[in-house]
């Protein structure tokens, strides 16, 4: 089963009942960095809280970053003695607060834990092979022209209509960097290109060119499609977002599971009816009878 993350709090909250119900860390041991009224900041910590950080933002301020990180975890320590010296483990207000994130964290661990127990890499191997047929796409094999204007695209069409080559053509004039290989783009999907390009390129046969300049941001494009195939998306591909679906099916399953072995009475509740609405009298119904 995969490893659980436990949110910050949480983790602090577990802490708290699991050592001599202190909040300070007293107890850590390692390389210390700092001490907080005897209590040790160790080298642990602070490596764990750089490893969050991107490499480059860390690059050439490591020093800096450390010596910050280390402060903070000071004024954190300087905190949690405060709550020891208060005795905030035995207030009201957290006992509840505590209670709550428990159920809460205990719930999500329940949930995790039956998606992902249930989705092992033979299920999901299975589940692939089942469903195979849905994974296939198209992707063609083109090449184009790239030029600056339609007119300059038009043009172009022209000539290939009088028999031109295609990939000559795209030497002789196109602006993209294709040009040197006669416009070879190579085999491609759909979603590899900008929009614009691959609804063109998809809606032509095999051996046509566009008819009409094709325009996307980078200019004005003539296509010739020259092959297409179907292709099955490997399993790599798609274990990710599979994973994900089949975790979900399997938390929804678990949950229906348990609703089926209880036995839950809701009470319902009437909707508080509402006021009724009264027309406000006009000062001939709101003034008395004249005697």
């Amino acid at each position: 089963m995969k490893k659980f993350v436990i949110p910050a709090l949480v983790a602090l909250s577990l802490t708290a009942c699991n050592n001599d119900m202190s909040l300070s860390q007293k107890h850590k041991s390692g390389t210390v960095l700092a001490t907080v009224n005897g209590a040790p900041i160790i080298e642990e910590d602070v490596t764990t809280a750089l490893s969050t950080i991107p490499a480059n933002l860390l690059q050439g301020r490591e020093a800096q970053i450390k010596a910050n990180l280390v402060d903070q975890l000071v004024e954190r320590e300087l905190v949690m003695q405060d709550a020891d010296k208060k005795n905030i483990l035995s207030d009201s207000e957290f006992k509840k607060i505590h209670e709550d994130v428990l159920r809460n964290l205990a719930y999500n661990f329940m949930i995790q834990k039956a998606s992902q127990d249930a989705v092992t890499e033979e299920a999901l191997k299975a589940e692939y092979e089942k469903n195979k047929a849905n994974y296939v796409y198209k992707s063609v094999k083109a090449r184009h022209i790239l030029v600056k204007t339609a007119d300059e695209a038009k043009a172009i069409i022209k000539e290939l209509d009088g028999g031109k080559d295609f990939a000559k053509l795209a030497e002789e004039k196109s602006t993209g960097p294709s040009a040197k290989n006669g416009g070879d783009l190579g085999w491609f999907k759909a979603n590899d290109m900008v929009p614009e390009f691959s609804q063109a390129a998809f809606a032509l046969e095999d051996g046509a060119y566009s008819k009409e300049p094709v325009q996307t941001q980078f200019g004005w494009h003539v296509i010739l499609r020259e092959e297409s195939k179907d292709n099955t998306a490997t399993f790599e591909m798609v274990k990710a977002p599979l994973q994900q679906n089949m975790q979900n099916a399997a938390a929804q399953q678990y949950l229906t599971d348990l609703k089926k072995a209880a036995k839950i009475d809701v009470v319902k509740t009437e909707a508080p009816k509402s006021a009724e609405t009264t027309t406000p009298a006009t000062p001939e119904q709101a003034a008395p009878a004249a005697q």
